[in-house]
C-alpha cells in the first residue's frame, strides 16, 4: 500500500499547497506520528498528478473528486496493527547484558535527554497552534494526534526513569 499517497491526499484535503508546503507538513505535522523519507515526496506528487489524482495549478496542488473518493474510501477502512517499528536504541538494551552498568546508564540518560527535548518540542507546538483551547472541526484530528505523542514521550521518559533505576539498583547490590 502507498500510505504516502494517502498523507498527500490528506495533506491536500485541508487546501491547496505547493510541494514545500506539502513536504513541511509532512515534516512538521505528520512527522510526530508517521514518517518518510524527504525525497519519496515529489515523485509520489507526480505519480498522484499522472493518476487524476491530484492537479498543479499556479497556486500549487488540488486534490480531485476522483482523489478525494479515493481518500475517503482508505480513511473508513480499519488497519489491523502495525508491525512493532525497528527501535535500535531497544535492539541494543535487549543485548545489554554485553555492556557495563555505567555505559547502559549512559545510553539510558541520552535517550532520555532526547525524549523530553522531543516531548517540549511537541509541547511548544501544541501550546502555539491552539492557544484559544479547543481546535477547529478540522484540526481535531492532528489535536489528538499531538497530545498522544506528548503523552508517548511522557511515558517513554517515565519508563527510561525506571531503566535508570532500576540498574543504579541492581549495581548496588552487586558491590
Amino acid at each position: 500500500m502507498r500510505t504516502l499517497k494517502f498523507a498527500v491526499l490528506g495533506i491536500l484535503s485541508l487546501k491547496p499547497m505547493n510541494e514545500e508546503e506539502i513536504g513541511q507538513t509532512i515534516s512538521q505535522d505528520i512527522g510526530c506520528f508517521w514518517s518518510t523519507k524527504h525525497i519519496q515526496v515529489i515523485p509520489e506528487i507526480n505519480r498522484l498528478t499522472k493518476e487524476g489524482l491530484i492537479t498543479k495549478n499556479p497556486d500549487g496542488y488540488n486534490i480531485t473528486h476522483k482523489g478525494s473518493a479515493e481518500l475517503d474510501q482508505w480513511l473508513v477502512k480499519d488497519q489491523a496493527l502495525d508491525n512493532t517499528a525497528k527501535d535500535i536504541f531497544s535492539l541494543r538494551m535487549y543485548f545489554s547484558h554485553r555492556m557495563d552498568d555505567e555505559r547502559i546508564c549512559e545510553l539510558l540518560q541520552s535517550q532520555k535527554i532526547q525524549h523530553e527535548a522531543k516531548q517540549k518540542f511537541l509541547q511548544v507546538i501544541l501550546r502555539q497552534k491552539y492557544k484559544s483551547g479547543h481546535p477547529s472541526h478540522e484540526e481535531r484530528g492532528y489535536y489528538l494526534l499531538l497530545k498522544g505523542s506528548i503523552e508517548r514521550e511522557d511515558f517513554y521518559v517515565n519508563w527510561l526513569n525506571e531503566c535508570l533505576d532500576y540498574i543504579q539498583e541492581e549495581s548496588k547490590g552487586q558491590d
